[in-house]
């Protein structure tokens, strides 16, 4: 389910790009334990991506080849990163 971001526009992705950048400059980038190392290493570029030209349903889509296998698992017929990625955005 993607966020409802009926305000993003340029000036809002601005913001954020400059937040995303402050959190790089100073090491404050959250990199979740349920990516892959490789996935930890895509990761700040795929953000950089999604802030200028996505939004989170285009990250959850780049992170979903990252995903750790745990993450990647099937329960229940259904496979848990179209639950996992909502809520780890979520956490960013």
């Amino acid at each position: 389910m993607a966020l409802n971001l009926n305000n993003l526009d340029k000036e809002t992705r601005r913001y954020m790009l400059e937040e995303f950048e402050y959190d790089i400059r100073n090491n404050n980038l959250y990199l979740s334990s349920r990516l892959t190392e490789p996935g930890r290493h895509a990761y700040p570029d795929l953000f950089r991506d999604s802030i200028l030209y996505g939004d989170d349903s285009k990250l959850a889509a780049d992170l979903k080849d990252y995903m750790s296998k745990m993450e990647l698992k099937k329960k229940r017929g259904e496979d848990i990163p179209s639950q996992v990625f909502p809520i780890m955005l979520m956490k960013l």
